[in-house]
């Protein structure tokens, strides 16, 4: 379809996005006719807890750091660092992740279960927003932006392999079955970077799915993650929406566990990890 424009709005202050604010969407006519095209072709569509997710991540400073302190207070971390690494979870249209490379510099993996979605929708917007993409997608220092495919369970697994860390992790909509919880722990738990930080914007509670804010929040806390409402939506028209603000475990823990799978790593014999994780991000990550 044609493009289109919508912007994010939300009213950026000096501190955070210096201008007013644009992004360029390709316009798709897919349409869900059923659970199943949920998951498989919900990426075609803008879903307002993208726009929620873009309209905070706008309005928040940005640290003019390439490495946040883990040691700062949780209210002073509420930024994104100038040249963050920033992963998307189920990006479809990319809309926050394109705004937080627009407004922050940062550099952004999008990542959608389905191929076709990045192929089509993701890496149109990105283009249409005059940023750029990588050529190797399979590089994990590689610059501009990365399109990465797969469940969650495929993505978890190939960034624990390369040693993937993102210093912020963005999700919209994503909450909506509590089956995919686990999943999505796991994928935090891989992802973030010791000091990480994520974004989760969804409703409180979805009815008809079970999932939501709400539960995941609870479910997150469970497994170590401090979880506040950054961002609540009540317009009255819908269901309550809100942003989610989601601080891994600290730093010492972390890099204890990554010492412990280095060292594991190194008592292998022959080629192993290495080659292995090359073949699996080569499954999961596509260059478009």
């Amino acid at each position: 379809g044609g493009a289109g424009s919508s912007g994010p709005g939300g009213g950026a202050d000096a501190s955070a996005c210096s201008r007013a604010l644009s992004v360029r969407l390709v316009e798709c006519n897919d349409t869900l006719d059923g659970p199943e095209a949920v998951d498989a072709k919900s990426g075609a569509l803008v879903w307002e807890g993208g726009l929620d997710l873009a309209r905070h991540i706008a309005v928040l400073p940005t640290e003019e750091s390439s490495t946040p302190s883990s040691s700062s207070s949780a209210g002073s971390r509420r930024c994104i660092a100038r040249g963050a690494r920033v992963l998307e979870l189920g990006a479809g249209h990319g809309v926050p992740g394109i705004v937080a490379a627009l407004c922050h510099g940062a550099s952004i993996d999008f990542h959608d279960r389905a191929a076709d979605v990045l192929r089509r929708v993701t890496s149109t917007n990105v283009v249409a927003n005059g940023l750029s993409m990588s050529l190797a997608p399979s590089d994990p220092s590689a610059e501009g932006c990365r399109f990465l495919a797969g469940d969650w369970r495929q993505l978890s697994a190939a960034v624990d392999d390369l040693g993937l860390r993102y210093d912020v992790v963005l999700a919209a909509e994503a909450i909506y079955r509590t089956d995919m919880y686990e999943d999505l722990a796991a994928v935090l738990e891989q992802c973030l970077a010791p000091g990480g930080l994520a974004f989760f914007a969804g409703k409180r509670f979805y009815f008809g799915c079970g999932g939501g804010t709400a539960s995941f929040a609870s479910f997150l806390r469970g497994r170590g993650f401090a979880v506040s409402v950054d961002f609540p939506i009540e317009d009255g028209k819908s269901n309550v929406r809100e942003v989610l603000f989601i601080e891994r475990a600290g730093a010492e823990q972390q890099s204890s566990k990554d010492g412990d799978k280095e060292a594991a790593a190194s008592s292998d014999d022959g080629d192993g990890p290495e080659s292995d994780a090359s073949g699996r991000l080569a499954k999961v990550a596509r260059t478009f």
